[in-house]
């Protein structure tokens, strides 16, 4: 498989991991699975030994295109983001069981190792497609509109849109799905803190389109979402009193777990400091 020589070729996620007593495990584990990595075929049965990555790309897939299509980007644009939100955590097939299973964030050397998975699957899915384009989307799937995210803290419009849209449907999942690396917080409340933090974690135009296909695919399934959906029935052209009074309405039934949520998202938003669980 052609390297992208000319980007990273791993040297950066080399830095990353330097420090971390599970550099060489990951960097053998590299070595030997990326010469049998020679199609999409090879990388969806190493993916397949995990419970989590293909299922997990898979809906990120779907949300993302929906999105994507909705605000009208090109057809090579929908295909970079289809790629990339299959694949952007490919990095995870390479890491030890330990990591899943112990995963502690005040454990700086798997800290480490987590921070250095955008650059492993960028560089990883990127060759593997001969594509700069996914490539710059997956490495910057964990940038925020804040300037708070990573790898390069880039913010505002310096986020590529694919990015952005990967990423907002990525943070979903990832802290709602059940996996090895923590509990899951309930939809609502991952709903309440992107609303919470529009223009911190992502733009606000974002948010309402990623609402909209949301809307879309889980809550007209669920008969507990009706009322909320009474109340937030035109997300595209919605206008923020209703959101608001939703928001108060939320507060008063849910206090408890609203505060809970806000005690981790005060570690996530937090400038300077890491981007907690949503780094996955």
């Amino acid at each position: 498989m052609k390297a992208l020589i000319n980007i990273t070729n791993f040297h950066e996620a080399y830095d990353i991991l330097a420090g971390s007593k599970y550099y060489y495990e990951i960097m053998n584990n590299i070595n030997s699975y990326i010469r049998n990595i020679r199609s999409v075929n090879d990388l969806d049965k190493l993916l397949k030994n995990s419970s989590f990555l293909l299922p997990h790309g898979e809906k990120v897939v779907e949300m993302s295109v929906d999105i994507a299509k909705a605000l009208n980007l090109s057809n090579k644009q929908i295909e970079v983001v289809s790629i990339s939100a299959r694949y952007h955590d490919s990095a995870y097939a390479f890491y030890p069981q330990e990591i899943q299973d112990t995963l502690n964030l005040h454990n700086e050397s798997q800290l480490q190792a987590i921070l250095a998975h955008p650059y492993i699957s960028a560089e990883l899915v990127g060759a593997l497609f001969q594509s700069k384009e996914v490539f710059y989307t997956i490495l910057a799937h964990h940038e925020l509109f804040s300037g708070d995210g990573f790898p390069y803290k880039f913010k505002k419009d310096n986020i590529p849109l694919e990015s952005a849209i990967l990423g907002i449907v990525d943070f979903y999942y990832t802290l709602t799905d059940k996996h090895h690396f923590f509990n899951p917080f309930t939809r609502e409340e991952v709903i309440m803190c992107l609303y919470q933090n529009i223009n911190i974690l992502y733009s606000e135009s974002l948010f309402y389109e990623f609402i909209r296909s949301l809307r879309k695919k889980i809550w007209s399934e669920e008969s507990h979402f009706i009322e909320i959906d009474r109340k937030l029935s035109a997300w595209r052209n919605l206008k923020k009193e209703s959101l608001i009074d939703y928001h108060s309405v939320y507060n008063r039934k849910n206090r408890k777990s609203v505060s809970n949520f806000e005690n981790t998202l005060k570690q996530i938003v937090k400038k300077d400091d890491l981007i907690k669980w949503s780094i996955i």
